[in-house]
């Protein structure tokens, strides 16, 4: 298991939305988080929308706002009348897109490394550059090609 290899205490690469290995540097994910909150703590009875493409952070986004508001006592959906247009009520709408840079990938890649345990840098720039390449920045991507290489190099040595 490269884990062991890599003396990390869990996977740094999981493709499971974990709100503790959140990477607080993805400014695209920051502001719809912020957005999303300011619609809901303001309660202005608008539709909140969350848009991005496969892998950019929906399910995180929603899965650290939804930790936030564990303190709140009241619904926190509502259902659109029959009849009504939903696109009218739309309040907020941040649209996801990628990390925008090669240091924004290797920062994330760092601190899920951290996350798990690692007190070394494993990634090369150059393995970062590749990572950057081939993800183009999407979160969900760069986590697959994170894994792969972690256990590519761990099969090398």
């Amino acid at each position: 298991m490269y884990q062991e290899y890599w003396g990390l205490s869990e996977a740094p690469f999981d493709n499971v939305p974990d709100p503790g290995i959140y990477f607080r540097m993805h400014a695209s994910v920051e502001n719809a988080i912020a957005e999303l909150l300011f619609a809901i703590e303001e309660g202005n009875e608008c539709l909140a929308l969350l848009i991005g493409g496969v892998g950019l952070g929906k399910t995180m986004a929603l899965r650290v706002v939804l930790d936030k508001l564990e303190h709140f006592n009241r619904f926190l959906l509502e259902a659109a009348e029959a009849g009504q247009p939903a696109l009218q009520r739309v309040g907020v709408c941040p649209i996801l897109e990628p990390l925008g840079s090669e240091d924004l990938v290797g920062d994330s890649i760092g601190h899920r490394m951290e996350k798990a345990g690692s007190t070394r840098n494993v990634f090369t720039n150059s393995g970062i550059a590749s990572v950057y390449e081939f993800s183009e920045g999407v979160p969900g991507l760069l986590i697959g090609s994170a894994n792969s290489v972690s256990k590519q190099a761990r099969q090398i040595g």
